[in-house]
């Protein structure tokens, strides 16, 4: 049997160190958006039992158990997502049937296949920046985030390997009338690119969201610093040169 999801439109807001925090607080602004600004990894978890490696399918091979279709299978996970997205009770105060549920978490990105299964009509957002100020973005926060929520500490290889991927996700999805990729760079330099994602989205850009960017705590153009990479030590800067191609190719200086 089908069930109907409250949540009729998904916005998926990633990629970590890029500028998606703000988006997403931003949008929230909006009377017809809300949703949660902490991380909360929702589709990489539910992805984990739709693996064929998950151990509750058959001998934890690609089979599920015969009561278990991979229609059902959706179904509940969708069912448990709707309620994790929704159950706020200031959620609830501003739903009102056709919201825009925001779900801001770093590696949305690589789940856009599984997120659609689950929400067809879901919108991507994702943010992106100079794969040299990302990486030293990383490493600036990593020992506090390994300390904070005992994250695996990725390699300088692991990094440029995430970026590059990144970058496919969006260059794969530049037909996608349901994907953006929003250069993080341009945004801080032009902030009425905002209006680039409301239209993307097909929603008004309200006054709510215009006052709250035009108040924002923060100087666009000032505070960012784009050499900060230049500041890495010499090895790192020297691994980096691995990512000098897709550097070059999405429009920005190599190491």
């Amino acid at each position: 049997m089908q069930i109907d999801s409250p949540i009729k439109r998904l916005i998926s807001i990633s990629n970590g160190r890029s500028g998606s925090k703000w988006v997403a607080d931003w949008l929230m602004q909006h009377p017809r958006c809300f949703g949660r600004l902490e991380e909360s990894y929702l589709f990489q978890r539910l992805m984990y039992f739709s693996s064929p490696d998950w151990p509750g399918r058959s001998g934890g091979g690609a089979t599920l158990h015969p009561w278990v279709n991979e229609d059902y299978l959706n179904q509940y996970l969708r069912s448990f997502a709707d309620n994790f997205l929704t159950c706020p009770v200031e959620h609830r105060i501003k739903y009102d049937g056709q919201p825009y549920v925001i779900e801001k978490s770093s590696a949305n990105h690589m789940a856009i296949d599984f997120i659609r299964k689950l929400y067809p009509s879901s919108y991507f957002i994702i943010m992106y920046k100079d794969g040299k100020n990302w990486v030293e973005s990383l490493l600036y926060h990593k020992s506090k985030a390994v300390q904070d929520r005992h994250h695996h500490a990725p390699t300088i290889e692991n990094m440029i390997e995430m970026w590059q991927r990144t970058m496919s996700v969006i260059e794969n999805a530049k037909n996608d009338d349901h994907v953006l990729g929003v250069r993080y760079e341009d945004l801080l330099k032009s902030p009425v690119q905002c209006r680039d994602i409301t239209a993307f989205l097909g929603i008004e850009h309200h006054k709510d969201i215009t006052a709250w960017s035009d108040n924002a705590s923060f100087n666009w153009d000032r505070q960012y610093d784009f050499d900060r990479w230049k500041t890495l030590p010499k090895d790192v800067l020297n691994k980096m040169e691995a990512m000098n191609g897709a550097l070059i190719s999405n429009g920005y200086e190599p190491v």
